[in-house]
């Protein structure tokens, strides 16, 4: 056994080998050692898991909450928080391409318009899905090479030199700043009854004054207890912060208006603002007397914090068409969801500040058409799709199965709703006034914390509804989009439309020839999430790399290590939350009562849809030798990762070394 295909030292981290005892209850039977012994006598028995001693963590994974502050009521609305940014594949970012992927989302509240049914709500959950597969995923390959182009930059675009790679890639090496943003100073949004006192109202009165920059990125009555959860802290009900301010690339800041209404918190203020400060948060608190007044000590003190703020902003496009391309899509499946938008015409009114989404959407609608004749009853992407923008049109018609092409014909017909991509207004700027036709408002907006997406489409799995040929071009057309390969290679399609279908499938392929874009493909395909089971760290590290080289960032390997850096329970909270799209561990990890436990409540909301023994020879190299976990891998997966009806999920078996006796 080579010491590359060993478990890892449980004290010291270092690699271990198979040693055999000698004397002892156990002579003769083999172990685990460290391979730095004398100097650590780490041990680990040879398969017989046991459940990890989680070490305090030097990175905690901050846990993705439901999210919701003073901002969300607003009458007539019903508004709500999102994770939806972008980048491009052919530019690199400076800092955090995903600093600006929080958006908030107010759809119009009309009654008169009937929600979606089971089928269409399927099909905008799997949509949803593909966007939030990362903090700020690539914009499709279609859609940047055509925004490159129109910016000047088509003379630079060369083909790459990865074999059936259709990414656009430029000449020269080209650099991007992270996108940032100055709100504009428009008239703020205080429904009556939000704030809490006068001395409140005060505050945001002295923070206009003084600090204009900065009001459209106040927060007020934040939730206390999900900025805790976010960090793992769990505490009693602790109400809700005055305010907070969150400027984008900056440290959050509480401001606590120090008042009547304070002392009846089951918390005191010093306990609150200690809890505040162990999770990064500086509390300041000033007085309801400061506040009247317009001045004292406390003022001055916030004042010289805020002015240290670094407020930077980008009009640049390369930075925002790809962020309002995606936040257009989202408020197409946010009009889909709500009835606004239905049948087999569309007419949207867009207000696009970049004047760019609505050339760069129409790949976007083909993914949308392949998503619906996968998972619903082909009556939810439309035929024709008609973009209505100061005047000018930009129509789509579909001319194939997740193609849509400029028609011969357009028409001329109101809008059904009106979607508004206002990237430089806040949630605390006032919203448009009513239209003839509902609304649909996209803002930019800076969160403390990630916030958690729910499963949409229910627990229980289902199968493939394409007929005929429609599944291989479906696929085709979402494989272009996620990994800008322009074909599947032997043997893949094959298998992911026996997993789409829900049966097993063992895949024999050499050595780089594509067997992980199987399951990555069938796992972003099917509804609910994948487990992979691998047999060395190294390997789970690979392919954590090998998502996030795609802009997938919802995954996560659950090992010694990652317990020992990242907190054990931080780590099984995302599987529990559904949070991870592809969970990756060793096959001892299945033998652990407090993963099945996480396994089985990530299951009560969204299916486990596939299950891979990735290097799947070690199961009979392995199992009959020394570690045993293996023997009854098949048996654990099925009753572990069941859906409530008790149907297990497909078991996907990849390996490069196995005969075929």
């Amino acid at each position: 056994m080579t010491q590359e295909l060993s478990p890892e030292c449980p004290q010291c981290g270092a690699a271990m080998v198979l040693k055999t005892a000698r004397r002892g209850r156990n002579a003769g039977g083999q172990f685990w050692g460290c391979t730095k012994y004398p100097e650590c006598k780490g041990t680990l028995d040879v398969g017989s898991p046991s459940e990890d001693v989680e070490a305090e963590p030097t990175a905690m994974t901050n846990r993705a909450v439901p999210w919701t502050d003073g901002t969300a009521r607003r009458e007539g609305w019903r508004t709500r928080f999102e994770t939806v940014g972008a980048s491009l594949r052919s530019i690199s970012v400076d800092g955090d391409a995903g600093l600006l992927s929080s958006a908030w989302i107010a759809r119009e509240d009309v009654p008169s318009y009937e929600p979606a049914d089971a089928d269409t709500r399927r099909v905008v959950g799997m949509m949803s899905k593909l966007l939030h597969r990362g903090a700020a995923p690539p914009l499709h390959p279609d859609s940047e090479r055509w925004l490159l182009e129109a910016l000047g930059l088509g003379a630079e675009i060369v083909p790459s030199l990865a074999p059936g790679d259709i990414a656009p890639r430029l000449r020269r090496p080209r650099r991007l700043t992270a996108a940032g943003v100055r709100l504009a100073s428009e008239q703020l949004d205080l429904p009556e009854g939000l704030l809490e006192s006068s001395a409140e109202e005060g505050f945001v009165r002295w923070l206009s004054r003084e600090h204009p920059e900065l009001v459209g990125w106040l927060a007020p009555q934040v939730p206390f207890d999900w900025l805790l959860k976010a960090h793992h802290v769990e505490t009693q009900a602790c109400r809700r912060c005055d305010f907070m301010i969150r400027v984008p690339g900056n440290a959050p800041i509480v401001v606590e208006i120090d008042g009547g209404q304070h002392q009846a918190q089951i918390l005191t203020d010093e306990q609150r603002d200690t809890l505040m400060s162990q999770i990064g948060i500086r509390t300041f608190r000033v007085t309801a007397h400061e506040v009247d007044a317009g001045q004292g000590p406390a003022l001055e003190v916030l004042s010289r914090s805020l002015n240290s703020l670094d407020v930077e902003s980008t009009d640049d496009a390369l930075a925002w068409a790809p962020i309002h391309v995606h936040r257009l899509a989202l408020a197409l499946l946010e009009s889909v969801g709500s009835g606004f938008l239905a049948g087999d015409r569309w007419v949207i009114e867009l207000h696009d500040p970049t004047g760019l989404a609505a050339q760069l959407i129409g790949p976007y609608l083909g993914m949308l058409d392949a998503v619906d004749r996968l998972w619903g009853s082909r009556g939810v992407a439309p035929s024709l799709v008609v973009l209505v923008e100061h005047g000018s049109r930009t129509s789509y018609a579909r001319t194939g199965i997740g193609t849509y092409d400029e028609p011969t014909d357009s028409i001329d017909a109101a809008p059904d709703v009106a979607i508004r991509l206002e990237n430089n207004l806040s949630p605390m700027h006032v919203l448009p006034t009513a239209q003839p036709w509902p609304t649909v408002v996209v803002r930019s907006c800076s969160l403390p914390v990630r916030v958690s997406d729910p499963p949409i489409g229910g627990s229980e799995r289902v199968t493939v509804r394409t007929i005929g040929d429609e599944t291989p071009e479906a696929l085709v057309c979402l494989l272009r989009a996620l990994f800008a390969k322009q074909d599947f290679r032997p043997g893949q399609l094959d298998a992911i439309c026996e997993l789409l279908e829900g049966r097993d499938c063992t895949v024999l392929l050499p050595t780089g020839a594509g067997k992980s874009l199987i399951y990555q493909m069938a796992g972003l395909c099917l509804p609910g999430r994948t487990i992979i089971v691998d047999p060395i760290v190294a390997l789970i590290e690979d392919q954590i790399d090998g998502l996030a080289s795609h802009g997938i960032d919802r995954a996560t390997g659950i090992t010694r290590e990652s317990n020992r850096r990242m907190g054990g329970t931080a780590l099984l909270q995302q599987v529990a939350d559904a949070d991870a799209y592809f969970v990756f561990v060793a096959p001892e990890r299945l033998q652990m009562q407090s993963f099945r436990l996480a396994v089985r409540e990530m299951a009560a909301a969204t299916p486990v849809n596939l299950a891979v023994i990735d290097e799947a020879h070690c199961v009979s190299e392995w199992g009959h030798q020394f570690r045993t976990s293996y023997l009854n891998l098949g048996s654990v997966i099925r009753s572990s990762c069941a859906d409530p009806t008790g149907t297990p999920p497909p078991l996907l078996a990849l390996t490069g070394t196995a005969s075929r006796a």
